[in-house]
């Protein structure tokens, strides 16, 4: 942090920006990698700590850096449910299900070994029991009953996959009939793709030239090699789950405290800058904000990660 905060006293923002943009390609994951093979090298910040107490603060502080996340995509008030945790990755919110929640049956899978492994030393950590499943590579399959989950927890991990409806039709078939499924994914209505992809970095920052926006997405929100990174607006997503049976809604979207209502202040100067692309100049421009001064989209919450609910229907 403070070799950060150097750095950026003394260097322009553009100037710092490649500097960062250098540093993430070499300590990142080289390009040409399949999802599986990235997300095996690559995961979600996670200190590594062996007292409990300092865990269980990092779990507190990754679970609110996203204004909104906690309450949209809940690990407490779970008790006695089976829970599964779809993509645990190195498992924080898995522990969290587990700290928050009481007499769970907690299951984690992932396609990522070294993050599964990652998950067990931290679940052991806090004496939490869980059944750990590696999903095949690029696979979507679990090897659970039909029927046999109350609640599916997905968070973030559906717009890195190649077959999103067909996760999405597993989800299906692993929901008891009165289950229930909370996913987050990348919303495209949001600031981050408006603001912060389309203006600061394409325009002000001159990143990424001759690419397209949601390409410039991509390689900037999990590493520029990540393989894949998708956005959907909430209308697309929301048909992606009735094509396979299960009732949605849209509860909210969480917002990126740091690119997004970080830059909240930069809008003015996007809108007026003519080089801006028209679609994210009428999103700026209608932006309205609730009572928390969060920004809306056309009634809806205009942050980056979109968090449903789904339900099984009865057949």
């Amino acid at each position: 942090m403070i070799v950060r905060s150097v750095l950026k006293s003394f260097l322009s923002d553009k100037a710092y920006d490649r500097l960062k943009d250098v540093y993430l390609r070499r300590r990142l994951p080289p390009a040409g990698l399949t999802s599986t093979e990235y997300w095996s090298r690559h995961h979600v910040t996670l200190n590594e700590q062996r007292d409990a107490a300092e865990s269980r603060r990092f779990i507190r502080y990754r679970r609110r850096r996203y204004i909104g996340i906690t309450e949209l995509m809940p690990t407490a008030g779970h008790d006695g449910k089976t829970i599964l945790d779809y993509g645990c990755g190195p498992g924080i919110e898995s522990a969290a299900f587990g700290l928050e929640s009481k007499g769970i049956t907690l299951i984690c899978a992932d396609v990522s070994a070294p993050a599964i492994a990652k998950a067990k030393s931290l679940l052991a950590l806090h004496n939490i029991e869980a059944r750990f499943i590696e999903i095949a590579h690029d696979g979507y399959e679990i090897d659970l009953e039909d029927g046999s989950v109350d609640l599916i927890h997905c968070s973030g991990v559906l717009h890195h996959t190649k077959h999103p409806v067909k996760i999405l039709s597993e989800f299906s078939r692993l929901l008891r009939v009165g289950g229930e499924g909370q996913i987050m994914v990348y919303n495209y209505d949001c600031l981050y793709m408006h603001l912060y992809v389309s203006y600061l970095l394409m325009i002000k920052l001159e990143k990424y030239r001759g690419l397209r926006k949601r390409e410039v997405f991509r390689k900037s929100t999990d590493g520029p090699n990540c393989p894949i990174s998708e956005a959907w607006s909430v209308d697309e997503f929301m048909d992606m789950c009735r094509r396979c049976n299960l009732a949605v809604r849209f509860k909210g979207a969480a917002f990126d405290c740091v690119h997004e209502l970080g830059n909240l202040q930069q809008r003015f100067a996007a809108i007026y800058d003519e080089k801006l692309h028209e679609e994210s100049r009428d999103f700026l421009y209608a932006l309205t904000f609730d009572e928390r001064g969060l920004p809306l989209t056309n009634g809806r919450s205009a942050g980056m990660y979109a968090c449903f609910h789904i339900s099984k229907h009865a057949v």
